[in-house]
């Protein structure tokens, strides 16, 4: 296995864990918010910036988004809130090849 290939694994694997601490938290960070909502971070980041997705920035640092907030941000623009509940489903993060 390439060292590419186990990097991409380890990345689904960190994946997986965030979402599956998730509920757990009140305060996301861009990742866990995009994996909460099934959005890339970018994009998150991206919308956050452009006044499109609600986010805080206390001292101009890192954005953070609060769960419940963004949880009202999906609802009303129609979003569905992306976790994986079945076990194929959590399997898919591990292994996406495989469908």
């Amino acid at each position: 296995m390439s060292e590419i290939e186990i990097d991409q694994k380890m990345d689904r694997i960190l994946a997986m864990l965030i979402q599956l601490f998730l509920p757990n938290k009140d305060v996301f960070n861009s990742r866990e918010a995009g994996l909460y909502l099934g959005l890339s971070a970018g994009y998150v980041c991206a919308l956050s910036r452009q006044g499109k997705f609600p986010s805080s920035r206390p001292n101009n640092g890192k954005r953070f988004y609060e769960k419940s907030v963004i949880y009202g941000w999906a609802i009303s623009t129609d979003r569905v809130v992306n976790a994986p509940t079945s076990e194929a489903e959590k399997m898919s993060i591990l292994n996406p090849e495989r469908g």
